[in-house]
């Protein structure tokens, strides 16, 4: 498995699971089939003040608060503060509507607000939420991967096995367009970033670079290797070298380039540069 990316590992893993799956009339959890409406019954909210939906609530009132934050399934939160408030999407994954958006005033109490997608395109995961000459937008990849072991299907069309994908709206509250497929398939976790120029690019797993078009809605031109990360010691025991989940800000002294390295699931690695062609190898 040396050597392969984030990328090959999830469409392996993901084609045998779906080659092995049960057939159907499989037979049914014990307990399931004969579940009564007394177990379909609202559940008391967990520790704390009660919450949207009854949910856990992390304000507990006095000064202080509660983590998680925010209950429920939240991975790979993308943040974006607009004036005073914090806006907030995260990966949904096969759920729909998908790419929910919260929003906060402290970062704390969150409400949703709407949901940024709502036509399933696959799997939703890794998002990146930015304003950009005062329009929102949402980059995001979508993954098929059960076509893989699916046989094609008469008048069907298939979707792209891993493609990039963008929404956009005017307004947080929406509406937010249809998904628009950006022609970017060769990698995963996009990052938006303005360069110095003025153009726009999108940073993907890798340490890849491309240019998109200045509306933000399509690829500009090939993607180029700019950054190739640290290379960790030879005898270090890992799965897997993996550049991921890259975020550049600009700041007033320049550009502010995060990724996570999933060799050790612990790590994130941040540095600064004056332009986007100053960071480092």
């Amino acid at each position: 498995m040396a050597g392969r990316s984030r990328r090959e590992m999830l469409l392996m893993g993901l084609a045998a699971s779906a080659a092995a799956a049960l057939p159907s009339g499989a037979p049914a959890k014990a307990g399931v089939a004969n579940a009564g409406p007394a177990d379909c019954r609202p559940q008391p909210p967990l520790p704390g003040r009660g919450g949207f939906e009854g949910q856990r609530k992390a304000d507990l009132g006095n000064g202080s608060y509660l983590n998680p934050v925010l209950a429920g399934d939240q991975p790979d939160p993308s943040i974006l503060k607009d004036g005073d408030v914090y806006y907030k999407v995260s990966s949904s994954f096969y759920y729909y509507p998908g790419l929910l958006i919260w929003q906060s005033r402290d970062l704390v109490n969150w409400s949703p607000t709407t949901p940024a997608l709502r036509r399933p395109i696959g799997s939703i995961f890794a998002p990146d939420l930015v304003k950009h000459e005062g329009r929102y937008y949402v980059y995001f990849p979508a993954a098929n991967l059960d076509q893989l072991a699916a046989p094609p299907v008469a008048n069907k069309p298939r979707l792209p096995i891993m493609a990039i994908y963008v929404v956009h709206a005017e307004s947080m509250a929406g509406p937010w367009s249809d998904p628009i497929d950006m022609n970017i398939y060769e990698g995963i976790d996009p990052g938006h970033v303005v360069g110095e120029n003025g153009k726009r690019y999108l940073f993907i797993d890798g340490g890849k670079l491309i240019p998109i078009t200045d509306d933000g809605l399509a690829r500009a031109g090939k993607s180029e290797k700019v950054y190739a990360g640290w290379t960790y010691p030879e005898d270090w025991v890992v799965e897997t070298f993996a550049l991921e989940g890259p975020k550049l800000l600009r700041h007033t002294a320049g550009i502010i380039f995060s990724r996570p390295k999933a060799a050790r699931r612990d790590r994130a690695l941040a540095f600064g540069a004056r332009t986007l062609g100053e960071l480092p190898p």
